[in-house]
């Protein structure tokens, strides 16, 4: 079986968290004894925990018979005009498959405007 993980881009919110639900997919059902891998987050332009709740697990398994396994990253909603952030899943130390695809991405979309004041004087001067 060939495992891969997919990538996800969605808005952040403005308040709370957002769930960045990354799926771990095997081009075939898990053999006899299953995929067992690691997974985790990791830093990139976007950083834990101000902008994404850290997670590592070890020993996951896709049980002998299926082909998916999903992985959960919340992501932490701000008012923040910024760029558009990135940090990755990357699935590591797999057995019982081989790996094309081990690192996911998670772009975390900018949804917040900036706002910019002017006013016009009665010469028609404007200022901002």
């Amino acid at each position: 079986a060939i495992l891969s993980i997919n990538d996800v881009a969605l808005n952040e919110g403005d308040t709370g968290t957002t769930n960045f639900t990354f799926t771990v997919s095997l081009s075939e059902p898990a053999p006899a004894g299953g995929v067992s891998f690691d997974i985790a987050t990791s830093n990139n332009t976007a950083t834990s925990p101000s902008d994404f709740t850290a997670v590592s697990l070890t020993g996951q398994t896709i049980a002998a018979g299926n082909s998916t396994y999903s992985f959960t990253v919340l992501v932490n909603g701000d008012t923040v005009v910024e760029p558009n952030e990135t940090f990755f899943v990357n699935v590591t130390n797999v057995t019982g498959a081989t790996v094309l695809d081990g690192q996911g991405t998670g772009t975390i979309l900018n949804d917040d405007a900036g706002t910019i004041s002017a006013t016009l004087d009665g010469l028609g001067n404007l200022t901002v």
